[in-house]
């Protein structure tokens, strides 16, 4: 999937309202899971791929659209993306996940007709993970409520996990940064369907 796919849907939802959040002890509404635990998403064997996973979002208020994987958490956007890493498959970690990222900005690049320069820095995610975390500017004249893209990549077995938002003017960078982290430390994965009633 490519990351123009997240631009327009980004900007298409910039007027979303979020629903109210139910304060049932078990609610699925819209895809999103409502426990005591907090609000969380499971996808099993995402597009056939055999990826079974679950977007943790804690207490946050978390509003699906009728976009698939994209969400509204604590009104910011937050979308996520998974690809094979077969294509960009190199010597480490770290540089399958920058070749993923040159690649994507060079499609930018021929796809809106403006130069997209990443900005790139390497996160841990954990002891033993690390993760690419990118943003560009968004070019000017293509929208005006927006100031950039933020992303985060990391690999899990054979693919290339993304999850991305949109800065909105007002919003924080500091707070999706946070978001994005937060989102993929807590990332749930099997090799089994997970449960999608808890």
């Amino acid at each position: 999937m490519r990351i123009l796919a997240l631009v327009l849907c980004l900007l298409t939802y910039a007027g979303c309202a979020q629903a109210q959040q139910e304060s049932t002890v078990y609610t699925t509404t819209e895809g999103i899971i409502q426990t005591a635990a907090g609000a969380s998403v499971v996808v099993n064997d995402y597009k056939g791929t055999g990826l079974n996973f679950r977007l943790n979002f804690g207490q946050a208020t978390a509003v699906a659209t009728d976009r698939p994987l994209l969400y509204l958490v604590n009104d910011l956007m937050l979308q996520a993306i998974v690809v094979p890493a077969e294509h960009f498959q190199a010597a480490t970690p770290q540089q399958t996940l920058q070749g993923y990222i040159a690649h994507e900005a060079e499609y930018l690049n021929e796809a809106i007709g403006h130069p997209v320069v990443p900005k790139v820095e390497t996160v841990r995610l954990s002891k033993t993970q690390t993760a690419e975390l990118w943003t560009y500017p968004m070019p000017a004249g293509m929208n005006e409520e927006v100031t950039q893209q933020i992303f985060l990549n990391f690999l899990h077995g054979e693919f290339i996990i993304g999850l991305g938002s949109a800065q909105y003017k007002g919003q924080s960078p500091a707070a999706i940064r946070t978001l994005l982290l937060t989102t993929a430390r807590s990332m749930v994965f099997s090799p089994s369907p997970l449960p999608t009633d808890k």
